[in-house]
């Protein structure tokens, strides 16, 4: 900075005419060159030497090519001073500025800066609001997040990071809403988590209804009553108020009845639009007016949802690039939500985009959609036919778990769909009718028990066909795993408690991290929503790989020792008894093999 300074004050003392970097400085740069991750630059030059300068005659070349147009905006001249914005190529950019007048012509020294846009963060909180006549907010919420989950991967991803956080059932009360929205301002203004590159998406499935008081558009919580319908609901306006504090792109999709009412190349240039500071809104809203919003068992999701992760798994990508811009978005969604709402209903819905400040923003990139599956993906399925209606291999349905959790990985091996049912144990029993080793699998006096002999053979208690079987002792659940094995021509077995680890965790082999305390009732049956017995086995979702009740309903039994105590066997999974912080911290477990309880059940994984 020195030498620049002489030398500057060298020049004016010889009346020469130069052209001198102000901002950014050479001089202050290693080797001259700088590296910045947003597109645009600010530059200021200095000029000596000339009289009555005119701002016109100033000119920037960018990597030899003149920069014209929209590359070159807000030019201003202080004294001799010129300052201007330019927009960046991607990599090396070299800066040239000139002045021309007459026959002269002053030129700058050459400035590189290299230009690597850093890719923006999204932040998504998707909220499913509990109401008694609407089954599918909660499966809307957690679908429409999930397709997310893998957009920060690979080597076309649109955003370093994907922080998702979801909000669901009862617990998404009026209060809690607004607590989740207020925390995304949080995390901008002190935090500094969230910047104004950024991507927020709000997604928000619920009742929505306009106040006859002030004609404003609220939505429901869960906690919400007719008799106070003001605080037991969040104005979206508040909603708006709360996120225009915070400086970066919004877009948000409101899966509500009444929403309409209105208060590689590609993906470069994709990454580069997404990383402008841009600050505004995109609203997506599942209806227009007064319409009401549909939801269908046949699409097991809203149709504002159904059409939204259509569009996400490629349907909207009109131009094949494989990336959904907001545009895109709109067309596909203003066509396809009254098309599937006329076919099932018979009723008219048509979305609306009631604002968009953020253009044709690419949001998704369709290369990653397949990737991912919801660990809500397999709804309740609870058997169906019943008791001597189904073959032996249709007793036990097996699901398969492969490395890493993706089919295209190693095939490691198969687990049962569900626990061993009452169902499933009796055929085996009736099969076994004269052998003297009953007794030692299992303790059918118990009143838990619900497999009973009568009349010359084993019969279920009413009511329990599909619950999982209890009171079998280890040496019972080994002794089914052989006969199933030779009934079927397959090798079936107890999981060890290693296999069982992964088969839980979807195949994945890291640290196990499966559910948030909210999630619990939707997913295992636990103390908290038992009422104090098993449950049907498939009554609650079922994980990434379709084996449900994992965690909860019953103990299972694993293969292998307990490490420091080699005369018990190992237990997974916790039951309908236990805590649900228990059962997410610590879902293992052990017990003598000898002896039954009706916390303990068992399912097996086949191996061939």
């Amino acid at each position: 900075m020195l030498f620049a300074h002489f030398f500057l004050v060298h020049n004016l003392a010889l009346g020469q005419k130069n052209l001198y970097w102000i901002s950014p400085n050479p001089d202050e740069l290693p080797d001259q060159e700088l590296t910045v991750s947003k597109k645009k630059l600010e530059i200021k030059l200095r000029l000596i030497g000339v009289n009555s300068i005119n701002k016109e005659n100033f000119h920037v070349y960018i990597n030899n090519r003149p920069v014209t147009g929209e590359k070159f905006d807000e030019t201003s001249l202080l004294g001799a001073t010129f300052k201007t914005d330019v927009f960046l190529e991607h990599g090396v950019n070299k800066i040239v500025v000139k002045y021309k007048y007459s026959n002269v012509e002053v030129s700058s020294a050459p400035l590189e800066v290299i230009y690597s846009s850093v890719l923006p963060k999204l932040h998504l909180l998707s909220i499913g609001v509990t109401h008694a006549d609407l089954k599918y907010t909660v499966a809307d919420a957690v679908d429409f997040s999930n397709v997310f989950k893998y957009q920060s991967k690979g080597n076309s991803k649109l955003f370093s990071e994907v922080s998702t956080r979801t909000l669901f059932g009862k617990r998404a009360t009026a209060k809690e809403i607004r607590g989740n929205v207020e925390r995304l301002r949080t995390e901008y203004r002190f935090n500094e988590t969230i910047s104004e590159e950024d991507l927020i998406i709000l997604f928000i499935s619920s009742h929505g209804y306009i106040e006859k008081s002030d004609r404003e558009f609220y939505l429901k919580g869960s906690d919400y009553n007719p008799i106070a319908a003001t605080t037991t609901s969040l104005k979206f306006k508040d909603v708006l108020e709360i996120l225009n504090t915070v400086s970066c792109k919004k877009l948000i999709f409101i899966d509500a009845c009444e929403s309409g009412a209105k208060s590689s190349e590609d993906i470069q240039q994709a990454i580069e639009y997404l990383s402008r500071p841009l600050d505004g809104f995109s609203i997506f809203t599942s209806s227009k007016g007064n319409q009401r919003s549909f939801e269908s068992e046949s699409w097991e999701n809203g149709a504002f949802t159904e059409a939204l992760l259509e569009a996400f798994s490629g349907s909207a990508d009109s131009d094949k690039n494989s990336l959904v811009t907001i545009n895109e978005l709109e067309k596909y969604i203003k066509s396809r939500v009254p098309e599937i709402v006329l076919k099932e209903k018979n009723e008219i819905q048509n979305p609306e985009i009631i604002r968009n400040d953020l253009g044709n923003l690419p949001i998704f990139n369709v290369s990653l959609f397949n990737n991912s599956k919801s660990l809500y993906s397999f709804r309740p399925d609870i058997p169906s036919k019943h008791l001597g209606e189904k073959s032996v291999k249709e007793l036990y349905q097996t699901v398969p778990v492969h490395e890493y959790g993706l089919n295209g990985g190693r095939l490691l091996f198969h687990i049962g769909k569900y626990e061993v049912t009452n169902e499933a144990y009796c055929v085996f029993l009736n099969e076994n009718l004269e052998s003297p080793q009953v007794s030692t699998w299992i303790d059918l006096k118990a009143e838990t028990c619900k497999i009973k002999f009568n009349q010359g053979k084993y019969r279920i208690v009413r009511g329990h066909l599909f619950t999982p079987v209890v009171e079998v002792t280890w040496k019972g659940a080994i002794a089914f795993s052989e006969w199933l094995s030779r009934r079927t021509e397959s090798s079936f077995r107890l999981p060890t408690s290693k296999e069982w680890e992964i088969a839980a965790k979807a195949g994945q082999l890291q640290e196990y991290s499966y559910l948030e305390e909210q999630e619990f009732n939707e997913f295992c049956w636990s103390s908290s929503n038992s009422g104090g017995h098993p449950h049907n086995v498939g009554s609650r979702y079922g994980n990434m790989i379709g084996a449900f009740d994992m965690l909860g309903n019953v103990w299972e039994w694993c293969e292998d020792d307990y490490t420091t105590k080699p005369l018990l066997k190992n237990l997974r999974g916790g039951s309908w008894f236990e805590d649900p912080e228990k059962i997410n911290k610590d879902f293992s477990f052990y017990s003598n093999p000898k002896i039954t309880s009706k916390y303990v059940g068992f399912r097996l994984i086949k191996t061939k």
